[in-house]
């Protein structure tokens, strides 16, 4: 071989291995191990390539181990993913967390009752209540001695109907300090594991200061903003045909999928539905999701009208309901803030109608037709509830003594359209 030939070769093999070091050829391209006596052929599947050109960019290992650039952005990733899912699996506690807040403000615990004598109007926030029902409440702690309840002398009785008062947890990076000041309160065992688990994976344990550094400060906020994004999208636009009473035939949709008031599909948790629920409600019970005929209560809700456009508090629409409205005792609708999935405030003192309204017009053949909008359409003051034109609004269409044609699906209300 000439001189010029072996300078050749050996400027090509610097080359090449400057190339392989910069990273730019995969080391399993060019570096294969030596076959040994109990060297046995892989099955495909089990071994994890040395280049992966993923959503996080390019990841890089040696022979199944990465390198430290490739661990930051999985640990980075995985600190993220768990914040995210940390957050959809842990409103009920931050909703818990703003109920105590709110219930505490008039006065100390297992001492003071929140009374709505005459109902609960706008200006409460809390989550999607009703206009029709009397509410009374109080809270509970139970940390220091075995309780009895009844009702005790001590009690204080505050009437908080138009007053302003809020129950509703946060929905940005704040939502994990609400979480971890429920976890340090409650004992350990108190709490599902696999939850606290994923909380405990981002800093939030109990006994210990939840104090994440700036670069986990970050992560956890953004996975808050994706969260907060996650669980509207699973209220307002539910993907799956479990979610709906008519599927592919209207709007109205359920946070009870399958039926269960624990989530539970063919014994898996569908998880997406209990973020949505407790995202749009405080506490759930058996009985709310129970079908009881001539009993208990069925919820519809509506994000979108006929089109599948969200609702436009500068537009008109309608909704008609058949005759024959299958409820015992009565029905209501209700609309309530996208924001804050409290009542929607306007003018109107309570964002809803009942078919007890007085004044409310019936159709000659028995139906009722609802209205929803900036203004009444001429005639049609009775039978309207006001929205607020440049903000939208979801409503919640409750039967109050639910009769099989609900049940069976042979009577059902129209899906909300827009009114030229």
């Amino acid at each position: 071989m000439s001189a010029r030939n072996r300078r050749t070769l050996t400027l090509l093999a610097c080359i090449t291995a400057a190339v392989v070091a910069a990273g730019c050829i995969p080391s399993a391209a060019v570096r294969q191990p030596p076959r040994m006596k109990m060297t046995t052929p892989i099955p495909p599947g089990i071994a994890t390539p040395d280049r992966l050109d993923t959503r996080l960019g390019t990841l890089r290992l040696f022979d199944g181990v990465p390198d430290e650039q490739t661990a930051q952005k999985v640990y980075d990733n995985l600190d993220f993913q768990r914040g995210v899912q940390a957050y959809l699996s842990s409103i009920q506690i931050a909703s818990m967390y703003g109920m105590r807040k709110g219930i505490l403000e008039f006065g100390p615990a297992n001492t003071t009752a929140l009374l709505f004598e005459t109902l609960m109007d706008s200006k409460a926030l809390w989550l999607t209540p009703n206009t029709t029902s009397v509410y009374m409440t109080s809270w509970l702690e139970m940390k220091d001695e075995p309780m009895v309840i009844e009702t005790p002398p001590k009690m204080t009785f505050i009437n908080v109907s138009g007053k302003f008062n809020n129950t509703i947890h946060r929905m940005d990076y704040g939502i994990f300090e609400e979480i971890n000041e429920v976890v340090q309160a409650e004992p350990a065992e108190s709490g599902d594991p696999e939850i606290l688990g994923m909380l405990a994976s981002i800093g939030i344990k109990k006994g210990q200061p939840f104090k994440p550094d700036a670069r986990m400060k970050k992560i956890l906020a953004e996975a808050a903003d994706v969260g907060a994004a996650t669980v509207r999208t699973l209220a307002a636009r539910p993907r799956d045909d479990m979610y709906y009473f008519y599927p592919g035939k209207g709007v109205w949709s359920t946070p009870f999928p399958g039926g269960s008031h624990e989530f539970l599909d063919n014994g898996a948790r569908v998880l997406d539905a209990r973020a949505y629920f407790h995202f749009y409600a405080t506490g759930i019970t058996p009985a709310m999701t129970a079908k009881m005929v001539g009993k208990g209560l069925q919820y519809a809700v509506a994000y979108m009208d006929a089109d599948g456009n969200p609702f436009d508090g500068g537009k008109t629409y309608k909704v008609h309901l058949p005759p024959n409205v299958p409820a015992k005792d009565f029905w209501s609708f209700t609309l309530y803030d996208n924001q804050t999935r409290a009542m929607l405030q306007t003018d109107q003192q309570f964002p809803g109608l009942d078919g007890n309204k007085k004044g409310l017009k019936q159709n000659a053949d028995g139906s009722f037709d609802v209205y929803f909008g900036p203004q009444p359409p001429a005639g049609k003051e009775a039978n309207w509830i006001q929205t607020v034109p440049g903000k939208g609004w979801n409503m919640l269409f409750r039967l109050y003594g639910p009769l099989k044609p609900w049940f069976d699906k042979t009577w059902r209300p129209s899906d909300p359209e827009v009114v030229e």
